[in-house]
């Protein structure tokens, strides 16, 4: 493929070329044109198509392949239709290294790509606060906002150690009023998480939980925020007509403010969060990760909530469900 060609390939798929990256790293392999296809085709929603070439391409040591695939194997909501009905042996075989009983997850093969090796130390249970700052500093602010979440799950102090640091992501401010929670009184608390949110822009689902109810304000911030993109994006495809109650509905969906922060590209290095969140494979990751936060038995209740609120989204919930 000549570069003209491969050029117009990147801008129209949205990946991000070696030129052009800012703060996101490149990654060894990104540029190939079979991984650039591939991509194209997952993001499209053709895992058939897509992975068996990803498989392909990180059994040849290609580093983007890697990482691509050790991300999907991580993440339920990644796995669509095709890769959820295979056997458990077809799995392993396409989806992880070789290696023990059920194979290596691609990101231990890739530990020169300094992204990867800050995704094993997160899942290592030693993890320290500083790594935050380091996958916001290495361009991936939703890595980053699932740090916060993980660091305090493990009931994790020293948050705030980092939390003034400019790279610590305004979007997490609201962990550190919940950490203060045992240390201050509830009063305490709200006078602090009052005088913290002011600093952020109206409509700010922080600002409501810090008791600040500015909600007209929030169809502009979820048409502005960064952090709300992917509700943003399948609302103005799927739902235009009824946006504000989707993205009411869908907020809701994902489990509120503290779902919405983990929505995102999974890999910002390789795809951007825009051109993730208006992919097909963008609105099944949000739609899937709703449904997967109830079990099977009480989906039609929650499908049947949502619907109540929007039923344009209600009904993309259901058509979700329905592919599997």
């Amino acid at each position: 493929m000549g570069r003209f060609c491969a050029v117009l390939l990147i801008v129209t798929m949205g990946l991000r070329p070696l030129w052009a990256q800012a703060a996101a790293e490149a990654i060894a392999g990104q540029d190939d044109p079979a991984f650039q296809a591939a991509v194209a085709d997952w993001l499209g929603d053709e895992e058939a198509l897509a992975l068996p070439v990803l498989a392909g391409l990180a059994e040849g040591d290609n580093r983007a392949a890697q990482v691509l695939l050790g991300m999907i194997d991580k993440g339920v909501s990644l796995q669509g239709p095709y890769l959820s009905g295979l056997t458990r042996d077809a799995r392993v075989a396409l989806m992880r290294a070789p290696g023990g009983i059920s194979g290596t997850n691609w990101l231990r093969a890739a530990t020169a790509v300094p992204l990867a090796a800050l995704w094993l130390r997160l899942w290592d249970i030693s993890a320290q606060p500083a790594i935050v700052l380091e996958f916001a500093r290495a361009g991936e602010p939703r890595a980053a906002r699932v740090a916060v979440l993980a660091l305090r799950a493990r009931q994790e102090r020293g948050l705030e150690a980092v939390a003034g640091d400019p790279d610590y992501p305004a979007s997490m401010r609201f962990a550190q009023w919940e950490a203060a929670l045992p240390a201050a009184g509830a009063e305490a608390l709200s006078v602090r998480a009052t005088t913290e949110s002011a600093g952020l822009s109206p409509g700010d689902p922080q600002r409501q939980m810090a008791g600040i109810d500015d909600g007209a304000a929030r169809e502009a911030w979820f048409q502005a925020a960064e952090v709300a993109e992917p509700v943003d994006a399948l609302c103005l495809s799927l739902c235009p007509e009824t946006y504000d109650t989707c993205t009411v509905a869908a907020l809701g969906a994902v489990g509120g403010y503290r779902g919405l922060v983990t929505l995102g590209s999974p890999v910002e290095a390789l795809v951007d969060t825009p051109t993730y969140a208006a992919s097909a494979k963008g609105r099944s990751d949000l739609l899937r990760r709703a449904l997967l936060r109830w079990p099977v038995g009480g989906r039609a209740g929650f499908m049947a909530r949502a619907a109540a609120l929007d039923q344009c989204f209600g009904a993309a919930l259901d058509a979700e469900a329905a592919r599997y």
